[in-house]
């Protein structure tokens, strides 16, 4: 079955899952759908929106029950515990693509403490955990839990990679943020709004240094602004999404806050605000609970987190007032009847409490729409230690040797960054093989994932690490730009967590995602897939190498038969083949040079092969690709032999095959070139022929340097001698007589080396492994003379070689 065939599938048998669990609760039965946050809650309003029957996207109306985050947990339990009606509780957890299994099923492990704590055991029931694909190698989540999973299960491991690049593009229609723990301030524009004209406008009240765009083949499709920080502040930023009509605007100012639940009451006390009087009545339920589940460390960190969350989010409400009145003025000025309103259904995700949610966006929308306020005065954040790492951890759930082999390997990769994206994606893609896939190996609960960079520790760490290496300056909204992407294509996950390691606060942080980093990792699993499958079966990708060359134009070859495939499925890979017949970027570096430089490949002595540090990760084992792509690479690679009619054991690390790949990519060669490579092979070559009475000791070093020289020349230029005389009458006139001609030269001097050099026996099994060639270049009769002429001794005379050069310059056409 296609990969696209499974993703829909998988899609509407996880709907179809759903609405048969739902559709056999009892009359008085109430459900709660517990989506994981961010992807799980875009995934149900995806569904519903492409086989629901509702035109209204709301999640509780497409599924006919309650659905929230578990982010709520604290509040739900509180309120069905509360409830006076003790009818029974059904609750179904959903994720979206089960990878490893970690989450979904430290999700379950909170949901049963809730119930436990509450004395619920009677009432509440968790009846499966669904999701539309479950990896194969991923926790036996049944066995631990005896829960069971709906999704389509035993998909390839890397299979998930396509999964989740999918349903993040899909999402990009949906024109909305996958920060669901920011607000959402909405405004009907309708088909008033030119949103060319209103970027021009947004661009001219904020400047091109603070705005960017993120288009919809990059991301989610969005405008976004970079504000001054907030005292406080991580960061302060606005994202705005159009579509169908609806203008989404998403203020983002989160803020560390010291992990002291009883002193949070006082975040928003300074001055009279009405936020200030939400905030404070808020805080005190969500006080109450976390004053009872102290007991539970798991319970109270749960209702802590919700603290912040929420405290953030009006947070972030606040910081827009001084915004507010430019966007009534830019909307005003195309016509829009400027209302705001605050999108209750993501708050509610949050939540779960009808009451809270209610009070919250009737306040606010008084307020989004009424006169301004006086500004609060925040708190003053504490900032980093000075000695520290610029990863934040909770609770030791990584080990201090494991910080600082990332912190280092960094530190090595950072002077070979060419730009920030570089450098970003390096310390992302570290982030996920010393320490994400590492961690699969000691823990199997999500706690294993409480680590992350915050917005201003990668910020710092560009500064020390990229700007020492005096490449220039970089702007702010670089970062910002580079951050949102990633997360839009689930490559990274903002979380919070207690930051053990840095004073103890809650901050906002980001580790990676399902879907690594679009560029490194992906480019990696696809550059070490190709390696592997030219890697002697045996051994092992990590126990040989291969001889680089071969590599490098394996690697070319491939792209130059599948390049669009692979584009359309990863179109981030900004790649090309270029005329010297390598894989680079466009503009940019060679695939092979970059890896090398990120530690991924290692390259010695004319070999490359998989970095030492990888080993342990499973970035080798598969690749980001469709099953179907993978199998044609797969085929491109194992055919190749027979395609260039190999009879012989094809050893890619002992024998140069350059000049066979060359043939099948010669389309890529200009004739320039090739005459430029002729000509200067011309010339090493009349130098060798000078040198030839040299003595042989002597000569063997001087020929070993001038064949290097001679190779590195015409490697570029040349193609198999077998293959151009046998295709001659499909090859274009110029080229071939070049390329026929370069062949020639090359074995002449090896011939006449082997003559010089080799003793009777050797030099006649040579001949044997050559003869094929030596007959398809018609040269025999050249060999023979040169044989007659250097004699027992083997010596050459002047006038030998002179007669030597003759017969050789008959040979060539030019």
């Amino acid at each position: 079955m296609k990969a696209n065939d499974i993703y829909n599938n998988s899609l509407k048998a996880l709907w179809q899952n759903l609405q048969d669990s739902i559709n056999h609760l009892m009359p008085n039965d109430r459900c709660f759908v517990i989506a994981l946050s961010r992807k799980g809650t875009r995934m149900l309003e995806l569904l519903g929106s492409r086989y629901g029957n509702s035109d209204n996207h709301d999640l509780t109306s497409l599924y006919g029950v309650t659905v929230v985050t578990e982010l709520s947990l604290p509040l739900l339990f509180k309120n069905i515990n509360e409830d006076s009606d003790k009818g029974r509780i059904i609750i179904k957890i959903v994720d979206d693509a089960i990878y490893f299994g970690s989450t979904i099923l430290s999700i379950y492990n909170e949901v049963t403490k809730f119930i436990e704590y509450y004395g619920l055991e009677n009432r509440v029931v968790v009846e499966g955990l669904y999701a539309a694909i479950k990896s194969n190698g991923s926790i036996d989540i049944r066995d631990l839990t005896g829960q069971k999973v709906y999704a389509i299960d035993n998909v390839g491991k890397g299979y998930a990679h396509y999964f989740v690049k999918q349903l993040t593009h899909d999402f990009r229609g949906m024109c909305n943020t996958l920060e669901y723990e920011f607000p959402i301030i909405e405004c009907n524009v309708g088909a008033a709004l030119d949103i060319e004209s209103f970027e021009a406008q947004l661009m001219i009240r904020y400047g091109q240094n603070n705005t960017y765009r993120i288009d919809d083949n990059e991301g989610v499709k969005s405008f976004n602004i970079v504000l001054r920080n907030q005292e406080g502040s991580l960061f302060n930023k606005i994202r705005i999404y159009y579509g169908n009509g609806i203008l989404r605007i998403v203020p983002m100012s989160p803020r560390p806050i010291y992990d002291n639940y009883e002193m949070m009451g006082n975040l928003m006390s300074h001055v009279s605000h009405p936020l200030a009087d939400l905030w404070e009545r808020c805080y005190h339920t969500l006080k109450e609970i976390a004053d009872n589940s102290k007991q539970d460390e798991t319970l109270f960190r749960s209702s802590r987190r919700l603290m912040v969350i929420l405290h953030n989010y009006l947070l972030s409400l606040y910081n827009f007032e001084t915004e507010r009145r430019a966007f009534y003025t830019i909307l005003s000025s195309f016509g829009v009847d400027t209302v705001l309103r605050l999108s209750c259904s993501s708050l509610f995700c949050i939540l779960a409490d009808e009451s809270m949610v209610r009070s919250i966006t009737d306040e606010v929308n008084k307020y989004l729409n009424g006169p301004g306020f006086n500004r609060l005065t925040a708190t003053v954040r504490v900032r980093f230690l000075t000695e520290r790492s610029p990863l934040l951890v909770e609770s030791n759930c990584v080990m201090p040797n494991r910080i600082k082999y990332l912190d280092d390997t960094n530190r090595q990769l950072f002077p070979k960054c060419s730009n920030v994206n570089e450098a970003l994606s390096a310390m992302l893609f570290n982030q996920t093989v010393i320490l994400e896939s590492y961690s699969r190996t000691l823990d199997t609960n999500g706690s294993r994932l409480r680590f992350g960079y915050t917005h201003e520790s990668l910020s710092d760490e560009l500064d020390h690490y990229y700007k020492s290496q005096k490449a220039g300056l970089w702007n702010e909204k670089d970062l910002h730009r580079w951050i949102d992407i990633r997360i839009d294509n689930g490559c990274m996950v903002p979380q919070y967590i207690v930051s053990t390691n840095n004073n103890q606060q809650w901050e906002r942080v980001l580790r990676p995602g399902e879907n690594e980093d679009v560029i490194l990792s992906h480019l990696s699993r696809y550059a070490l897939m190709i390696l592997d499958l030219m890697t002697d079966a045996d051994l092992g990708i990590g126990d040989t190498d291969v001889k680089s060359d071969n590599y490098e134009r394996m690697l070319a070859y491939t792209f130059y038969n599948l390049g669009d495939e692979i584009l359309d499925e990863e179109s981030f890979l900004d790649l090309c083949v270029d005329e010297s017949l390598r894989l680079r970027f466009n503009h940019g570096k060679y695939v092979v040079d970059y890896l090398c430089e990120m530690s991924v490949l290692k390259k010695s002595d004319g070999m490359i092969g998989i970095h030492s540090r990888l080993l342990e990760s499973d970035v080798y084992k598969s690749s980001t690709f469709t099953d179907g792509l993978n199998d044609r690479i797969k085929e491109l690679v194992e055919l190749f032999p027979r395609k260039v009619e190999y009879n012989g054991n094809f050893d890619y690390k002992n024998s140069d095959y350059t000049e066979k790949f060359n043939f099948y990519m010669r389309r890529l060669m200009k004739l320039e070139s090739v005459r430029s490579s002729y000509i200067r092979a011309n010339e090493i070559f009349d130098d060798f022929l000078s040198n030839l009475d040299i003595p042989r000791d002597e000569f063997i070093d001087y020929q070993h340097l001038m064949s290097q020289k001679f190779w590195q020349t015409i490697s570029v230029s040349c193609v198999d001698e077998i293959l151009i005389t046998k295709y001659k009458e499909e090859l274009d006139e110029p080229y071939y007589d070049y390329w026929l001609d370069m062949s020639k030269l090359f074995f002449f001097m090896n011939l006449l080396y082997a003559i010089k050099c080799y003793t009777e026996d050797i030099l006649a099994s040579y001949v044997m492994a050559v003869e094929e060639s030596i007959k398809a270049l018609d040269i025999l009769d050249v060999f023979q003379k040169a044989m007659d002429l250097c004699g027992e001794d083997k010596g050459w005379s002047e006038e030998a070689i002179f007669y030597i050069r003759k017969c050789i310059e008959q040979k060539l056409v030019h």
